[in-house]
């Protein structure tokens, strides 16, 4: 939502355009479930509801925290999130969306849920330590308990959630009153975090730079002062929450740009 919100706002045209590749794979190719530009942004996760898991492991990129010096913590996979990354935006900068309308509603799909993931600090590690010497799989094996969403069962689930910040899920397709409240969610996060207040993120723009960012705040906020099996105190929750909606306004305001890069030349479509 903060990147439509943004194209609508600066880059209206280029907006439109992102619409008009969408739209062969609305409808009953995405189960009635993808309309929208901002519905769209589940759609790479909807495929593993269906059983289409080929591109399961292009959500993340498990780089090592290994934090008790194990030997056999492994690096992350070569065809990761950031490869994904880079094969759309090829995809979208070589085909014509009109001659391969298929190729290119996949790619820019699959492109818009991985800007949010790669600025979700979860999908950019996974933890190493003596008693899970094969990783926690980027938070989903670090349980915990918190009774304010009984449905958030491990760190990874708190940090999707946003710890609290986007409320409980809409179902799709979105209501009028969803598509109000996802709205004056994005707006907020936008208000605080303006694209001047984080000019000094924005001036990054690989894929591997932000990656090493979400890697960080793994490192130093996700994975500090919290215990497994425990719930997060509101300590916790209270130093987190402001990551998380640093994180989505810099992923929405990457999107767009990228999308900008991709559409503002009147002859790229």
């Amino acid at each position: 939502m903060i990147a439509q919100l943004d194209l609508q706002a600066n880059s209206p045209e280029v907006f439109e355009q992102a619409n008009q590749i969408l739209a062969p794979l609305n409808g009953v190719l995405t189960h009635g479930l993808s309309n929208s530009f901002v519905e769209t942004a589940c759609w790479a996760d909807d495929l593993k509801t269906y059983k289409f898991e080929i591109s399961n492991d292009w959500h993340y990129i498990d780089k090592p925290y290994n934090v008790d010096g194990l030997l056999n913590a492994t690096g992350p996979a070569t065809n990761n999130i950031i490869w994904a990354i880079s094969q759309a935006m090829s995809t979208l900068r070589q085909v014509n969306s009109t001659s391969s309308p298929l190729e290119s509603s996949m790619q820019l799909r699959y492109l818009i849920h991985w800007l949010g993931d790669l600025h979700q600090p979860l999908h950019a590690t996974q933890r190493f330590t003596v008693t899970q010497q094969s990783g926690d799989a980027g938070g989903n094996f670090f349980k915990i308990y918190y009774s304010e969403n009984p449905q958030v069962n491990n760190l990874h689930k708190l940090w999707d959630w946003a710890l609290g910040t986007i409320g409980d899920d809409c179902p799709r397709p979105l209501s009028s009153s969803c598509w109000t409240e996802i709205t004056g969610y994005a707006k907020a996060i936008m208000d605080e975090y303006t694209r001047d207040k984080l000019a000094s993120y924005l001036m990054y723009t690989s894929t591997s730079d932000w990656s090493l960012q979400s890697f960080r705040n793994a490192v130093d906020y996700v994975y500090s002062d919290i215990e497994q099996g425990k719930s997060p105190t509101v300590a916790y929750v209270l130093r987190g929450k402001p990551i998380a909606q640093r994180q989505l306004a810099l992923g929405g305001y990457r999107l767009a740009d990228l999308l900008r890069s991709l559409y503002a030349n009147p002859n790229n479509s």
